[in-house]
């Protein structure tokens, strides 16, 4: 297996990734990491292909509460924050300039609703019955035509690739069970995901019963199914998550242990 194909990336001290948005047009990939219980929140940005850290941007110094990092869109990183981290409900709008590094939008009356273009649609405090629509070139806001629908599916995005989510129902199940067991004897539980690269490359993330509760794998096979990366990438987990790698022109990127951008060149 070969290392040098491998770049790492640690946060820091104490904070965990929430969230990685890679923006294809800026060969960048974003990181929001926090520290579990307090609103301390950093984005990080790093370059792809030459798997470079670039610059980092203190959260809360700029946005009240929880910030989260919603969507990017035309170069701009879209927040909202969570007043109250047991709630579900946010508030507020935050716009950074990823090209020009430096806030654009500071609006506590609005709050992010979803990207469109280079137009974001916005709530209003206190107005429950209209759309707002700010235009990310000039900054103005203005009422949005009647919404007659909410649509709030993840946008598909050029130069991403998302793995395929199987479960036990899909025919292909049983299949990649024998294969994960063929390739590194581990017996696998629950969902697997599951990708192929130009058909040179075979990705997978899998899960196994640890000592306490599930362990998480990543495996790599080239074309002749051949082991050429495989590591735990997490342990003690309770749940299962969903796109835990992506794959960004011939970059595999995925997080290790919480607190690790990981970035795996299958070329």
């Amino acid at each position: 297996m070969s290392e040098s194909k491998l770049s790492s990336f640690l946060l820091h001290q104490e904070e965990q990734v929430i969230k990685v948005i890679s923006v294809p047009e800026l060969n960048t990939v974003l990181v929001q990491g926090v520290v579990q219980g307090k609103a301390e929140s950093t984005l990080y940005a790093f370059q792809l292909p030459t798997h470079k850290a670039l610059w980092e941007v203190s959260l809360h110094a700029h946005i009240p509460g929880w910030p989260s990092l919603q969507s990017v869109t035309e170069g701009c990183a879209c927040f909202s924050c969570f007043p109250d981290p047991s709630l579900p409900a946010t508030e507020g709008l935050y716009v950074y300039d990823l090209r020009k590094q430096q806030w654009t939008v500071k609006e506590k009356e609005y709050s992010f609703i979803k990207a469109e273009g280079n137009k974001l649609l916005l709530r209003k405090a206190g107005d429950e019955e209209n759309f707002y629509l700010l235009d990310l070139s000039s900054g103005s806001i203005n009422l949005s035509p009647r919404v007659k629908s909410m649509h709030l599916t993840k946008p598909a995005t050029e130069g991403i690739l998302y793995p395929y989510h199987i479960g036990e129902e899909n025919p292909l199940y049983g299949e990649l069970v024998a294969f994960v067991k063929e390739k590194t004897a581990h017996s696998l539980v629950g969902m697997v995901e599951y990708l192929e690269w130009k058909n040179e490359r075979i990705v997978l993330s899998y899960y196994i019963e640890g000592q306490k509760d599930w362990d998480q794998y990543l495996l790599i096979t080239d074309a002749a199914t051949q082991v050429v990366w495989q590591e735990r990438i997490d342990q003690q987990l309770k749940g299962m998550a969903l796109d835990v790698f992506m794959i960004v022109h011939q970059q595999c990127i995925y997080v290790k242990d919480k607190n690790q951008l990981r970035i795996y060149d299958l070329s």
